[in-house]
Order: C-alpha cells, then structure tokens, then sequence
C-alpha cells in the first residue's frame, strides 16, 4: 500500500529526494561498517583493546538492540515535536558521536575490568538509543517518499550502494586492525565510519519530508488495530519466528569465529566480502522479482537459504575455512533478498493513514526487541552447556555449534510462517517458482523482470 495521492510530494520533490536518498545511502554503508551491531569491529575492540571474554562479547549486541523500547516511547516525545526532519537529524548524529566515545574507554577506567565493560555496553547502548528514537518517523519518511510501482528496484538499488561500500570499509577496515589490532588500528576505522555517518546525515538533511511523516500522530490505542486479523498482523507473526533465530545467532558471530574458530581479522573480512558480493549481484535482480512477481515467493526463499546457512555450523573449522566463505556467500543471496523483499512486505502491510509511523515502530521494535533479549539467552544457555561436546555423522557440536544448529529448526518454522503472508502482487506462486527455476542466476534475471514501460 502507498499512501494517498494528494499526501505525496510533487513529482521534482520527489525526484530530489530519490536522489539524495541514494547519496545517503552510499555514504551510511560506510558508517554501518562499525555502526551496525554484529561487526567484527566492535566485538575486536572489545575483545583485543578491552580485553573482554567471548561469552560477554556476545552481549554488544544486547546493548544496541535493547534500546528498541524507545521505539515505543518515542511517540510521547515525536507527538509533540513540530520540526521532525531537524529532530531526526540532531538525535541519529549521537548515534555515531557515542560510539566514538568508547574510544576514550582504555584511558580513563583502563582494559580488563568490569566497569570499562559496563561503561561501554552503556554507550552502545545510548547510540543505539538515538538511532531508536528517530527510526519510526525515518521509517514513515522512507515509505512516504518511494512510489510503490518503483519500491523493489529503488530498495535493490539503495541496499546495493549500502552493501557496496560496506564491502569498501570492511576491506579496508579488517586490513588496518589485521596490522594494528590494538587502540591506534580501531582507533583509524571507528573515526573514519564516524565520520561517513555525519556525512550521510548530511546528505539526508536534503531530502525533502512528506506531509503524512511531518504530521502523523500516533496513540497507544492505535495499536489495538495491529493485532486485527489481516496483512500487518500475518507480517509480525512471520517476523517474530524469523528474529526468533536472528536473536540467538546475531550476537555471537564475532565471538564464534574470532575465539571459537582462531580465524584471523583478514580471513573474517574475507569471507565478509564475499557475502557482500553476493549480496551486490542479487539486489538489482531480487528487486525486479519483488516488482514483477510479489514479495512472498522471494520471502520464503529467502527464508529457507538462512535454514541451511545455520545447519553448516557443525561443520564449521579453521580446516574448512573454504566452507565458511561458500556458506557466508550463500546467505549474502539470502541477505539481499531480505532487504528488497521482507522491507516491500513490511510497508505493503502498513495502513496508508498517519498511523502507519506508530506501525513501523511496532513492527521494527518488536524486532529488535527479540535481538536484545537472544544473546542474553545465549548467554545463560552457554554457561550451563559448558562441557558438552560430541561428535555425529561428521559434524562436530559443542554449545557453540550446538545454538546455531537450534537456530536452523528456528527457520523452518518461520518458512511456513512466510506462506502465510499477503503477497505484494497477485501472482500465484506455482507460475512464479517455475519461472524462476527457468531462468539463469544474475545474468538473465535482470533481463527477465524488467517491467513493460506500461507498468
């Protein structure tokens, strides 16, 4: 669903904002090399810097998305707030400013201890913070803005320069800490994404806002709707399932190849790069098959590529280091499709009136929720595992192996909970997995999908 026509902004508003947009983009990948809560990066810095274990390392990720409560509390705030481009672009900026305070951390409380831990999971916590209080209304501003007909093959194009130049700081970041992998080599890489971060605010500060995201006004008892029988509500089932094996995986990543596995940060930035790649080749064609075939068919593709991703974690070593990138470039498909098929999902589930801001913010906190309680599980569940090991069928499982095993039955689940979402077109699926099976990966599909100039 789009909005109203008489809510959008007039056809050179709108192409300007289009634009920006991308230029945005490009430069937030750069940001989301160390922004983003799973990176290699931060658990490093933890890790080689602060001296952290790989069980509470796990927790970087609680930190930032535990703050997706004030998702919901940002509504007695946004309501009353008229400026809110202004306001998105003051608050997202502490997101980057407080993660380039952690910096500081060694010199004044030192490494090894309790409270630098403490005092840097609080200021992960206080930059995912901003970036929570203004994501609802940036959500409504990005939806408001893309016409529908266009939505799949402008969100492939966005998610391509994201992932783009996340490829770019990835290289270039994972060179610099695999030569200094103390203070002066993170030091280089968080100031430089610091500093992309401002860069793409400054870009988005020329994006122009539609009405129904200046003016939306969202109540608590607007929320009663979201649960009615219908498309949001079959969304946030399929949703909690997916984030329900995100939750315990995510976090654990770093910590899992780092410590558990002994790679080293070229090898983790290699296999990094290839997901990317990946990830690059399928945007543009997985935003075509959005448009020209409906998000439910890609969803559950998408959906069943994460199921094998997590059942190869058993027989994951530094021996098999060929596996880990095969794996990982596999779920980069699976990642880009995400992008252009779970997010068209999202907003085609959203109501067209001013409510649909307190809808996003529903949606993507309760995801994030889900991210900010998994590792605090994990965690519980790695202590009482601790000992077990066992061999089976060539695969080997300790608690480690064991979680990201659990996550694969996880995504079986949340595969038939995507059959049941609303489809963004009318396509029935049997056509729509033949013609897929007929065409060639990447080199015909963008050919294949390409929508008639009458559409």
């Amino acid at each position: 669903m789009s909005c109203d026509s008489q809510e959008r902004l007039p056809a050179t508003e709108t192409r300007k904002g289009l634009r920006f947009l991308l230029a945005h983009a490009a430069f937030f990948g750069t940001w989301y090399t160390v922004g983003m809560p799973a990176n290699p990066f931060i658990a490093g810095y933890a890790l080689n810097v602060l001296g952290m274990t790989p069980e509470n390392a796990g927790l970087i990720g609680t930190s930032m998305y535990a703050s997706a409560i004030f998702q919901f509390l940002s509504f007695a705030l946004t309501n009353r707030i008229r400026d809110r481009k202004r306001f998105v672009l003051l608050v997202w900026s502490g997101e980057m400013v407080f993660l380039g305070l952690a910096l500081l951390l060694p010199f004044l409380l030192g490494t090894g201890n309790s409270l630098a831990w403490a005092a840097f999971f609080a200021l992960l916590f206080v930059s995912g913070t901003c970036l929570n209080l203004i994501q609802p209304i940036f959500g409504s501003w990005l939806s408001a803005i893309i016409p529908s007909r266009i939505r799949g093959r402008y969100l492939g194009t966005r998610q391509l320069l994201i992932t783009g130049m996340q490829t770019v700081g990835i290289y270039l970041g994972t060179q610099v800490v695999d030569r200094w992998p103390q203070w002066q080599g993170f030091a280089v890489v968080f100031l430089a994404g610091c500093l992309t971060g401002l860069t793409a605010l400054w870009m988005l500060s020329h994006v122009p806002m539609p009405r129904v995201s200046q003016d939306s006004r969202f109540r608590l008892a607007d929320l009663r709707g979201a649960f009615r029988p219908g498309p949001f509500r079959r969304y946030l089932v399929y949703s909690a399932t997916l984030f329900a094996g995100f939750s315990l995986a995510c976090g654990y990543y770093a910590p899992f190849f780092l410590s558990e596995i002994g790679l080293s940060f070229r090898q983790v930035g290699w296999y990094r790069i290839g997901h990317n790649v990946l990830m690059l080749l399928v945007l543009r064609p997985g935003g075509r098959l959005v448009d020209r075939l409906g998000a439910r068919p890609v969803v559950i593709l998408m959906t069943l590529i994460y199921m094998v991703f997590f059942a190869l974690f058993p027989l994951f070593s530094a021996q098999r280091y060929w596996l880990i990138v095969v794996a990982w470039a596999g779920v980069g498909i699976a990642d880009g499709l995400f992008w252009v098929a779970l997010t068209s999902t999202l907003y085609h589930s959203l109501p067209t009136g001013p409510e649909r801001t307190g809808y996003l913010a529903l949606a993507q906190g309760m995801a994030l929720i889900y991210m900010g309680v998994g590792p605090f599980i994990v965690r519980g569940y790695l202590g009482l595992a601790k000992g077990i090991e066992f061999d089976l069928l060539g695969a080997h499982f300790e608690p480690f192996r064991l979680m990201f095993f659990a996550c694969s039955v996880l995504m079986l689940g949340a595969a038939v909970a995507a059959t049941q979402v609303e489809n963004t077109r009318d396509v029935r699926f049997g056509p729509a997995a033949m013609a897929m099976l007929r065409a060639l990966p990447f080199r015909l599909l963008p050919r294949l999908w390409q929508l008639d100039d009458s559409e």
